[in-house]
């Protein structure tokens, strides 16, 4: 009977069917939510068979949340009426939001069932595992297609990323300071309580990061941030840094393409994009996927880089983009391509050349 109470607890919790919570009972003696949070904490989740790193935090998130509801203290008011007092509901972690709004990238079908530490399309059944935090959406023939983007497939490269190539390359193009271009970035997207947001190429999370620690400052509840790449190497390092600084609740990781987003049409309402559009294959394809993935009225950052002036100038870049796969920009041509996109653009900031631009979803 002990058993049978426990099993039935644990199978309320996210990821932990009957069969699961019997598993967990058998194994570890665990009779309620509490015991299963202080469990999961300590690692004794795996030692039941089937479950690994990544399937024990996705169970310690949803048993926190339960936990978190069933403690929530009720005021000894009368008895609520169904007019007027609404359910508690726990707030909801990045992963979850995730999972809500992904699609195939497969089929297109938007069903996908979680099962261990990967998700499984109900329609093509197709598997998309998760690696150190993030589950890879991306499509099995997307690999890197330049060579910018096969160094940032390096593990070396990663590792010094957001420590001296990313401000080195920031300090070469502007006289902007990386601090600087991440107040810049968070007052163009005007974070609100209960903001989506879509950090598209996002390294190793850096403003990703920045973005859930100024919602936090400011006191904003629910605020969401995906962060998607596409190279192996730097959501590796991401998830590190996310998880020794406490974010895993607010951030989450997918390994992606840019040109074809997993997700539902208008399922966030804030989209980043630094240092990156100018080496996509197609950009206009990203800025179209852009369009889609945000609802009306979202916010869209993008810093690239711009051609800019003096004739030499402009002939060495010229030369040096098949080498790196760099597609500079003319200011005009990207306010354009935005245009054409569907967007409006309301901002830009110039330093050198580096450009930000501010546009909206119209």
């Amino acid at each position: 009977m002990v058993q049978s109470k426990g099993i039935h607890a644990l199978s309320q919790v996210k990821f932990i069917g009957e069969d699961r919570a019997r598993a967990i009972v058998e194994s570890l003696g665990i009779e309620s939510i509490d015991e299963l949070v202080e469990a999961a904490q300590r690692g004794a989740l795996l030692e039941v068979p089937g479950i690994g790193k990544a399937t024990q935090a996705r169970i310690l998130d949803s048993a926190l949340l339960c936990q978190a509801a069933i403690e929530t203290p009720q005021e000894a008011d009368p008895a609520p009426t169904p007019e007027v007092d609404a359910p508690v509901t726990p707030p909801q972690s990045a992963r979850a939001f995730l999972e809500s709004v992904l699609i195939c990238p497969n089929c297109g079908h938007d069903s996908l069932e979680s099962r261990y530490s990967s998700l499984v399309c109900s329609a093509c059944r197709r598997e998309y595992s998760e690696h150190k935090g993030a589950v890879d959406m991306a499509p099995p023939y997307i690999s890197p297609q330049n060579p910018t983007q096969r160094v940032m497939e390096s593990a070396f490269y990663a590792k010094y990323y957001e420590s001296f190539m990313r401000p080195k390359l920031t300090s070469v193009v502007s006289t902007r300071s990386l601090d600087h271009e991440y107040e810049l970035s968070t007052k163009y997207l005007e974070l609100e309580s209960g903001s989506r947001v879509l950090d598209v190429a996002c390294g190793t999370a850096n403003f990703s990061r920045h973005f859930a620690k100024h919602a936090a400052s400011q006191g904003l509840e629910d605020v969401h941030v995906v962060g998607v790449d596409l190279s192996i190497a730097m959501l590796e390092r991401a998830h590190a840094y996310v998880q020794r600084e406490g974010l895993g609740q607010s951030v989450c990781l997918m390994r992606g393409d840019a040109t074809k987003l997993p997700l539902h049409r208008s399922s966030f309402d804030r989209l980043h994009c630094a240092a990156a559009l100018h080496f996509m294959s197609d950009p206009d394809e990203a800025l179209s996927q852009f369009a889609r993935v945000l609802s009306p009225d979202g916010v869209c950052v993008l810093t690239t880089f711009v051609r800019g002036r003096g004739r030499v100038r402009r002939l060495l870049k010229s030369l040096m983009q098949r080498p790196t796969g760099f597609g500079w920009f003319e200011p005009d041509d990207l306010t354009r391509r935005l245009n054409q996109a569907g967007f409006d653009v309301m901002s830009t900031s110039v330093d050198g050349d580096a450009s930000t631009v501010k546009a909206r979803r119209i």
